[in-house]
């Protein structure tokens, strides 16, 4: 009986060893597995690259590439990483935006150190100075990317930089740009239908002296666009035009030039923009209707219908607004879009939250929500009916495509004489059902609001504004938020608790 004990004890002891030693080996597992993977990507020869950055991840030196206004670097990861920053230039203050990502650093020396254990897109600002930050573009590991040789793959390998000039995305097929290349080129895609355009490298528009649209998808659907960097860009950016079920996610566009909207989205359906990372000189995102920017010879109008804008970083930089809608309007109808938690990190002139319905489109049903401004500088709100120098009916001699043109003294908008008012009423629109929730402002001042109307039948109306704050205050009213308000009706300012 006391051996059949002894040997009893003996073999619990050794089942309680095995258990702690597979205990201690799924601990290990765990840990290997939060160890990163760290995949960055060479410079192409030729590229440009910054003088004034060295970044480093997990110790390994990345290309910083340069543009006109802002040095940049890209990599991918899973895990934790740390990156360290390291400027032409003594450090004395530093601001990582979006901030809300509550991101700690250190200094040391010049180095700017910091960890990431989620992909992400920042701004990294030395010294306060907005005029030459650095851009960290943090993405996800790629999964299954393309294969050269993959059938129906165009496939822009890396350590090239590819002088493409126009390239045409046809129905079912794929263009994927590699991480560690450049593609010099352009984007035209017409009628189709299951296509994307993704990677982790460049598409640039350097090297052309005349305007044009970067990407445009024309008549399209089910089309996506992923994972790429655009920059250099002359005019519009992305365009989708009548297009449907259209997909930007991750793109990082870097724009310095005049006119270079980041997404311009002209009538179309069913379309989302998510976790990209937009500086443009000109409008961020801008929602439009307008035949004049169809293919020569089409006519006919296109709705605006279901827009999501989502989980993204906005920079607006010398014109233009960050979230527009407007101003060429020329439909019946523009609803159900929607704004939803985005960090708006600079808009250095124009409007914040801006709807400029210049035709006769009826705005409705608009929702911006869970959305953080850390820097707006010119105009909060923004929401106007009215005639203007890019509306249909804009007498000529005014008219933003006339070269020779007056300028009008309200800028953007002009005031009919006064017995031309009821004239220019017919083409005139309305704007009605818009929902501001959760809109975190900060900054040194709160910006000025304006809710106009042309006239009472064309007018701003049904805007709650709930739970707007500037530093951490409440605003409960216009006069609080500093709002100018004419021609419009039910203007709702409110608290949560308000609205139950």
């Amino acid at each position: 009986m006391k051996e059949y004990k002894a040997e009893k004890k003996r073999i619990s002891q050794a089942i309680f060893i095995v258990l702690v030693y597979a205990a201690l080996g799924c601990l290990a597992a765990g840990a290997w597995s939060a160890e990163a993977t760290v995949v960055t990507y060479p410079a192409p020869d030729g590229a440009e690259l910054a003088d004034d950055f060295v970044v480093k991840i997990d110790g390994k030196e990345t290309a910083v590439y340069d543009s006109k206004v802002a040095a940049f670097a890209y990599f991918s990861f899973s895990g934790k990483v740390t990156v360290s920053v390291i400027p032409g230039r003594d450090v004395e203050t530093v601001d990582i935006r979006p901030k809300r990502h509550g991101i700690a650093f250190s200094i040391k020396g010049r180095a700017v150190s910091f960890q990431l254990d989620r992909p992400c897109n920042l701004s990294i600002e030395i010294n306060g100075d907005i005029k030459r930050p650095f851009f960290l573009f943090a993405n996800p590991l790629e999964q299954n990317p393309p294969k050269p040789g993959d059938e129906n793959v165009r496939y822009f390998e890396a350590g090239r930089i590819h002088r493409a000039g126009e390239i045409k995305l046809s129905s079912g097929e794929t263009i994927y740009i590699a991480g560690g290349a450049i593609v010099r080129g352009r984007i035209r895609a017409e009628e189709a239908e299951n296509a994307r355009v993704t990677g982790r490298g460049i598409l640039d528009g350097s090297g052309r002296d005349y305007k044009t649209q970067m990407v445009k998808l024309s008549g399209c659907s089910n089309v996506e666009l992923s994972g790429i960097i655009v920059f250099n860009s002359f005019g519009w950016t992305l365009v989708p035009v009548k297009s449907d079920n259209v997909r930007f996610a991750n793109v990082k566009v870097v724009g310095w030039r005049d006119n270079d909207d980041g997404v311009d989205i002209v009538g179309c359906t069913n379309l989302s923009v998510e976790s990209c990372f937009l500086r443009t000189k000109d409008d961020c995102i801008a929602v439009k209707a307008s035949p004049g920017y169809f293919e020569e010879g089409e006519s006919g109008l296109r709705n605006v219908r279901n827009v999501r804008v989502i989980d993204s970083v906005l920079w607006n930089a010398e014109w233009g607004n960050a979230m527009e809608i407007g101003f060429e309007l020329q439909t019946k109808s523009v609803s159900d879009i929607l704004f939803r938690n985005c960090d708006i990190i600079h808009v250095e002139r124009g409007g914040t939250f801006t709807i400029h319905n210049g035709d006769f489109a009826t705005v409705e049903n608009i929702r911006f929500e869970d959305i953080r401004v850390e820097d707006s500088r010119e105009k909060l709100i923004e929401l106007r009916v009215g005639l203007s120098i890019y509306s249909g009916d804009c007498p000529w001699e005014l008219h933003r495509q006339n070269p020779q043109r007056k300028r009008s003294p309200l800028g953007q908008w002009v005031r009919p004489e006064a017995d031309k008012v009821q004239e220019f009423a017919v083409k005139r629109g309305h704007i009605r059902n818009i929902y501001f929730k959760n809109i975190a402002v900060t900054g040194l001042k709160l910006p000025k609001s304006y809710l106009i109307g042309y006239n009472d039948a064309h007018s701003v109306e049904n805007v709650v504004i709930e739970n707007l704050s500037f530093n951490g205050g409440r605003i409960l009213g216009a006069e609080d938020g500093g709002f100018t308000i004419e021609r419009a009706k039910n203007v709702r300012f409110a608290e949560s608790d308000d609205m139950r």
